[in-house]
């Protein structure tokens, strides 16, 4: 939907030419699907202190004319007339799960939850009046593309490797633009990180990203508006609203058996990655063990209705931690090379000032320096990810022996 809003304001002033009081005529038209629906015209009058007169009388004049005293305000009309109820929207919905239900039906309700948060975006997404509606149907997508990949076995492979390939489809063609997103949301943090006198240096790099933003957004507006598109979500709501039991042993397998075993086994991953790494290792291994902390961050968000808030907290503490670490590490890593993509086709365009890519130079080293911190901070983080407290936190929750107990 849309709203277009028109004022039309009025200045009441006294015999000395005096502004005593404002009037402002506001007429506002809702759009939805391009049909306008007028809302009530709304005059709002806003007095001036120490003239109270004025807007004693207009007040008085607007009753005798039978002009009704509004109690809401435009965003509390819109929200009545478009059934939408403030606070509602989650992009991480809560879901309740039953921990005696079957894998299948809890999976298609994951799914269905990630379904719902795309939808709700996916218009937002293409007219992109906000970047949040792109970051939200993205990480709606990589939550089901993820629920698909890590429960393998709740369905026939042949009855859902079409939608895997299409979940890897979208996240290909959201990523360009929501990086540039990132990036041009990003841009004043890096002019910061410059000296004061080359902060202005970098307009020529603003002006590319905004450039590029434009092309991948005009794409991606395509993409989602494309047949393949349509086709897949006909064919995805088929899936969803399917009632047939999965013929898997994995689909009619406890749905708390089924997640206790895929999160120890998730844990257990990072744990033997995180170990691995020392200070020679590669940027890669890092790389690496921050998807697998990301896919297990998934699970547990996926399964948190089975189990208490208050054990989960004790084991996603020190997961955020670490991934903070590791998502800092990860962004600086990028940027780096995005920036020297950027500075190579600045230099190929037309002629660009030196100062510029002498300024995204300094941006690369202060990148590269922030992520040695971060890297440097790894150790610390991982050491209470894989402290033996929350070793016996995750293995008492999902049922397997302690440290202490194995090592008896």
């Amino acid at each position: 939907f849309k709203i277009s809003v028109q004022q039309e304001w009025l200045v009441w002033k006294n015999k000395d030419d005096k502004t005593v009081l404002r009037v402002m005529l506001e007429s506002t038209q809702l759009f939805r699907e391009k049909q306008p629906e007028d809302l009530q015209q709304r005059l709002i009058i806003l007095p001036f202190r120490g003239y109270p007169k004025p807007s004693q009388q207009i007040n008085r004049f607007c009753r005798e004319e039978g002009l009704e005293e509004l109690n809401e305000d435009l965003f509390q009309v819109v929200c009545s007339k478009l059934e939408l109820k403030p606070g509602s929207y989650q992009p991480k919905p809560k879901l309740k799960l039953s921990p005696m239900g079957r894998t299948d039906q809890a999976l298609r309700a994951i799914l269905g939850a990630s379904t719902k948060v795309m939808d709700l975006n996916h218009q937002g997404t293409i007219e992109a009046p906000d970047t949040e509606f792109l970051h939200d149907f993205r990480v709606a997508c990589r939550r089901a593309r993820s629920a698909l990949n890590q429960l393998k076995g709740v369905f026939p492979p042949e009855q859902i490797q079409g939608f895997r390939d299409d979940f890897a489809w979208l996240s290909d063609r959201t990523g360009p633009t929501r990086d540039l997103d990132v990036y041009l949301l990003d841009f004043n943090s890096y002019q910061t990180q410059l000296p004061e006198e080359q902060q202005a240096d970098l307009e020529a790099f603003r002006e590319l990203l905004l450039t590029e933003n434009a092309k991948e957004q005009k794409l991606l507006a395509k993409d989602l508006q494309s047949k393949r598109f349509q086709k897949f979500r006909s064919t995805w709501e088929q899936f969803l609203t399917d009632e047939t039991p999965s013929t898997t042993n994995g689909g009619a397998a406890e749905v708390r058996k089924t997640a206790s075993k895929r999160l120890l086994r998730s844990y257990h991953r990072c744990l033997a990655e995180g170990k691995a790494i020392d200070q020679d290792s590669p940027d890669e291994a890092l790389h690496d063990l921050r998807k697998s902390c990301k896919k297990l961050r998934y699970l547990l968000e996926f399964f948190e209705s089975l189990w208490s808030t208050k054990e989960f907290q004790g084991i996603l503490k020190p997961l955020k931690a670490l991934q903070e670490d590791l998502g800092q590490f990860n962004d600086c890593s990028v940027q780096q090379e995005s920036l020297k993509n950027f500075g190579d086709m600045l230099a190929k365009q037309q002629p660009v000032p030196a100062q510029t890519l002498v300024a995204m130079g300094m941006l690369v080293s202060a990148l590269n320096q922030r992520q040695a911190e971060a890297r440097q901070r790894f150790q610390g983080s991982f050491s209470g990810f894989a402290s033996t407290r929350t070793q016996n936190r995750f293995n008492l929750l999902f049922q397997q022996p302690t440290v202490a107990e194995e090592l008896n």
